[in-house]
């Protein structure tokens, strides 16, 4: 509709419209999108944050030992995500620190501590955490988060790239858990 057919009265509906407070608009919780792809994401942030390492993990040179038993908050760590014995003792990359297996991280721990010619192909480059960070954030092939509680370890699912580049960290029963739960979803 040209300018000109524009009445006073319609012109004042934007500024009605901005005018309105957001609260107005309220949905419900069981209204909200989940969106599979980007849930692991935000897990893995929200992890980052509890082992106070959120500012460190995309930083290639960062290493650390984890001692910590308690959550910035002062509660206890969820059983999952207390350190191993090699979390403790042998410094290592953070991001090593946010996956949810403690024989995994452990395994992971060893290998990286090792020297580059013998560690699996993919664990050599100088790059390789960030690699491994990337593959577990990969949206459909990486990890996947199930469920409300990503501080459980069954609720996570190991996608396809994943598989391919650190299979040999993984213990059995996690990728048996994954098969099942990507046949729930049909894949």
């Amino acid at each position: 509709m040209p300018a000109a057919y524009i009445t006073e009265e319609a012109s004042h509906r934007p500024m009605e419209l901005q005018n309105l407070e957001t609260s107005q608009f309220q949905f419900p919780s069981d209204a909200t999108l989940e969106v599979p792809e980007l849930k692991v994401v935000d897990v893995i942030h929200d992890i980052a944050v509890l082992l106070q390492c959120e500012d460190t993990i995309r930083n290639i040179k960062s290493i650390r030992t984890f001692t910590s038993t308690t959550c910035p908050s002062g509660h206890p760590l969820p059983t999952t995500f207390l350190p191993t014995h090699e979390q403790k003792r042998i410094p290592h990359h953070p991001v090593l620190d946010l996956l949810p297996w403690p024989p995994v991280r452990s395994k992971l721990i060893r290998v990286f501590n090792r020297s580059p010619n013998i560690r699996p192909p993919i664990a050599r480059d100088p790059l390789a955490m960030m690699t491994l960070l990337n593959n577990m954030e990969t949206p459909e092939d990486g990890l996947r988060v199930n469920g409300r509680d990503g501080y459980e370890a069954d609720n996570w699912e190991v996608g396809q790239r994943f598989f391919a580049n650190w299979w040999w960290a993984l213990e059995c029963e996690i990728v048996e858990r994954s098969s099942a739960l990507r046949v729930l979803r049909g894949k």
